[in-house]
C-alpha cells in the first residue's frame, strides 16, 4: 500500500501546470479519486478511477488513472 500512495503522490503533483488558473472537471475528479485512495477506501478508489475513466476518455490524466488502478489491482 505505501509504493501505490508513493506513486499517486508523485502523480497528483504534476496535475496543473503554475500557469494555469482554473482546474478543470477532470481534474478534479482525479483529485477526489486520488483522496480514496490516501484514506485507503479501496472501493472507492476503484470507483472512482473507474467512473474517471468511463467519464473522461480523453482526459490526460487517463494514463495516469489507468496506472494507478493497476497499482490497485496488483495490491
Amino acid at each position: 500500500m505505501k509504493k501505490l500512495l508513493i506513486t499517486i503522490t508523485l502523480f497528483s503533483s504534476f496535475l496543473t501546470s503554475s500557469q494555469e488558473m482554473e482546474t478543470a472537471e477532470d481534474e478534479i475528479s482525479f483529485e477526489k479519486a486520488v483522496t480514496h485512495a490516501y484514506r485507503e477506501e479501496n472501493k472507492k478508489v476503484l470507483e472512482s478511477f473507474t467512473s474517471f475513466l468511463n467519464q473522461y476518455p480523453d482526459s490526460f490524466l487517463k494514463p495516469r488513472a489507468k496506472l494507478i488502478l493497476e497499482l490497485f489491482y496488483e495490491n
